[in-house]
């Protein structure tokens, strides 16, 4: 891959990691950017599967590359963010599913009712307010999801531009001027 086309990708998954975090932030303010996913879902999607071809290229196509291979040329800093997100995804997700989604329900709109429904059957019907509020959490659990693939897709990015840059300066030692 081209040092331009690795930096067009950096610049689009730390933007879609950007855009990410307002999205979920905004949630908490029972705010629903839930629509902005059309920017941010294939990208995410794009990020991790060229993160899976770079940590291929990172351990030159080993079958089963052991972690160490994969970090070896990222800057110890930005290991740690991966287990504190991961930790975080978990709890964002176990407390809004036990918190606010009243059992697993999902809000929809049907016959000019706002209602709760659990798999098409309706058990609830709910104010506007009160679906604007689960339309939140719904947003809330899939862009907390989103938000460690899009930081490990840029982690073996950026670690495959060091192996790159060092690469390159091992080879400019031993060429001839």
């Amino acid at each position: 891959m081209t040092q331009k086309l690795l930096f067009r990708f950096q610049i689009g998954l730390i933007f879609s990691l950007v855009v990410g975090i307002i999205i979920h932030l905004a949630t908490f303010l029972y705010i629903n950017l839930g629509m902005l996913f059309i920017i941010t879902g294939p990208l995410t999607f794009l990020g991790f599967g060229l993160g899976v071809i770079l940590a291929q290229k990172l351990t030159d196509g080993q079958k089963k590359p052991k972690l160490s291979d994969l970090l070896a040329f990222l800057p110890k800093k930005y290991f740690f963010v991966v287990p504190v997100l991961m930790v975080y995804t978990g709890f964002n997700f176990f407390y809004v599913l036990g918190n606010h989604k009243k059992g697993g329900l999902s809000a929809d709109y049907r016959d000019g009712k706002y209602v709760l429904q659990y798999r098409g059957e309706i058990r609830e019907i709910i104010t506007k307010e009160e679906y604007s509020r689960q339309q939140c959490y719904d947003t809330r659990l899939f862009s907390g999801h989103s938000l460690p693939f899009q930081y490990i897709a840029i982690v073996f990015l950026m670690a495959y531009k060091e192996k790159r840059r060092r690469e390159i300066s091992e080879s400019d030692k031993y060429s001839v001027n």
